[in-house]
Parts: structure tokens; sequence; C-alpha cells
């Protein structure tokens, strides 16, 4: 990982401190595109070595800064999702409610999403004593159109249920009155 960052800052300190030699090259490769270029090596007027200078001597003393501190301050060791803080508690957890809060938010007049903000404590409004949060929502095209629909065929089905009743008198009426019941549309369709 470290031979990564390392290849990436050497291109960046090349192309910085090789900038000439790139306009140059670049120069060359778009001249067939324009009719008139101005050369662009005029613009370029830090000269390379007083550049190479302030960026040694701008290193060395960011690395002297950094040497210095670290032998002062101790260095911790934590594991990464602790965030530096060595003990976590049940209160610093992240639930799943802060990743789909912001898509229920946008979908919120599908949902009728609503949070119920609730701050207790003597100077709540600088240090609150507890906090409670209660996100609310309701599925407008479950209970609104789905609902209706399932509770419809459901009471299509007690009602086609009241008819299995075994008795082969009523299930004779059923197909009698089916038939007339054709007949009287088949005369009508033609």
């Amino acid at each position: 990982m470290l031979l990564a960052q390392g290849l990436l800052a050497a291109g960046c300190i090349a192309l910085g401190l090789g900038a000439p030699g790139v306009l140059i090259l670049l120069q060359r490769l778009t001249v067939p595109l324009a009719r008139r270029v101005e050369p662009l090596t005029s613009a370029w007027t830090i000269p390379t070595g007083m550049l190479m200078l302030v960026l040694g001597i701008t290193a060395g003393a960011a690395a002297a800064w950094m040497a210095g501190a670290s032998r002062r301050l101790p260095v911790r060791s934590y594991i990464t999702w602790e965030c530096g803080f060595g003990d976590l508690t049940p209160r610093m957890q992240v639930a799943a409610a802060s990743f789909s809060q912001p898509i229920a938010r946008m979908f919120g007049a599908l949902f009728r999403y609503a949070v119920h903000l609730h701050i207790d404590g003597v100077s709540r409004r600088l240090f609150p004593e507890e906090i409670t949060v209660e996100p609310t929502m309701e599925a407008l095209l479950e209970s609104r159109v789905y609902s209706p629909v399932v509770r419809m065929v459901n009471r299509l089905g007690d009602w086609v249920a009241l008819l299995q009743t075994g008795s082969i008198h009523l299930y004779l009426l059923t197909m009698f009155g089916t038939l007339l019941l054709l007949l009287a549309v088949g005369r009508y369709v033609r």
C-alpha cells in the first residue's frame, strides 16, 4: 500500500517539476489540431532549480516537525472502527435508520414518513439528558390499495366457501343458475 502511494507522490512531483517538458510535449501533440499556437515554454517563468530547492526545504521542515511531534506525543493504537475512543458502548452504535432515513425522506409522500423528537432534561436546549427519536411511516400503497383488494378477495372467498357445503342440491342449483346466466348473457352478446 505504501508503494502505490509513493509512486503516485513521485509522479506528482515529477509532473510538477517537469512541467516545461510536459508542456512542450503537449504542444507537439496539439499543433496539428490548431492553426496558430503560441509557444507554451514562455509561460513557465519559475526556474526549476529554485523550485526544487523550495520543495526540498519544505519537505525537510515538515519531516522534522513530524519527527519532533511523534517524540512528544505517545502513539495510541486502536482498532479502526473504534474511531480513537478505545471503548465503544451501545450508545455509540450507528443504527440502520441513519442509512435509510434519507431514502425515507425522499419517498416520504409515499410512506407518510414522520420523525417525532422528544428532548428532556433541566437545560434541555444546551444539555439534554434524554433524547428520544421515533420515526413512523405508513406505506400508503399497501394500506390504501393492496389491503382493500386483499379484503375484497377474502370476502369473495368466504362467500364462495359458503357454496362449498357438500350438498349436492346446492351444487345443482348453482350450476342451473350459472347456465341461466350464461344463456341470458349469450342472447345479448350476439
